[in-house]
């Protein structure tokens, strides 16, 4: 692909394998089957495959949550759902089509980073209801706050952040008030980070002690 984001690819190098002569696979270098040209364009002095058709192949390869992590990318990008769809039919999948439909129904320009794509799969496999990304509120200071995902019914907010061991201080103190007015709005706060996406059980923890604590505050 381009510089899109890859989650959970093996460091092999991957390519498409010509009509002749067949070559095989190894632990360094896998090889795919051959595509249309029309899903080929130019990079450097060779070509790769069109980025929406990359992204479902990636979905194929390593599993749906690394596709969407792609899909989503390429989809914010501008690629619209047909694209997808088309790159559906084009593609020569090693097995099958059901990742590649998976990503195509979940994928979501919205989501503005690898981290938030894997919130939304793994809000998914733990059959927690859909969550509205990029929710704008009014904080009392009159500062607009925009969240990751929101659960209306459940009035919870739920904001990843893949950089906060790295926050300096006053970024910190920040988004310390930041929150601080999002609660004062009546809404419980969840902050999730990387480690926290490798435990679906203490997310779902998380969630539902929130969500709890929303349902008394009513």
């Amino acid at each position: 692909m381009s510089s899109l984001p890859i989650f959970g690819a093996d460091e092999r190098i991957h390519l498409m394998r010509l009509p002749a002569p067949r070559k095989h696979s190894t632990s360094k270098v896998a090889f795919h089957a051959p595509v249309s040209p029309e899903w080929l364009v130019p990079c450097g002095q060779q070509f790769r495959v069109r980025d929406s058709l990359a992204a479902l192949q990636v979905a194929d390869a390593f599993g749906v949550e690394a596709g969407l992590v792609s899909a989503d990318a390429v989809a914010r990008a501008g690629a619209q759902q047909s694209e997808f769809t088309q790159a559906l039919s084009a593609g020569r999948f090693a097995r099958g089509l059901a990742r590649p439909r998976q990503v195509i129904k979940m994928l979501n320009p919205e989501l503005e980073s690898p981290g938030e794509s894997r919130c939304r799969w793994l809000f998914h496999i733990l059959d927690i209801p859909v969550a509205e990304p990029q929710v704008e509120f009014t904080l009392p200071s009159g500062r607009i706050a925009r969240v990751d995902f929101y659960f209306r019914e459940r009035r919870t907010v739920v904001e990843f952040d893949g950089q906060i061991k790295h926050a300096r201080a006053g970024d910190l103190f920040a988004e310390k008030k930041r929150e601080d007015g999002l609660r004062s709005l009546g809404l419980e706060v969840v902050r999730l980070v990387w480690s926290d996406l490798s435990e679906p059980q203490r997310v779902r923890s998380l969630l539902e002690t929130a969500f709890s604590r929303a349902r008394r505050m009513r």
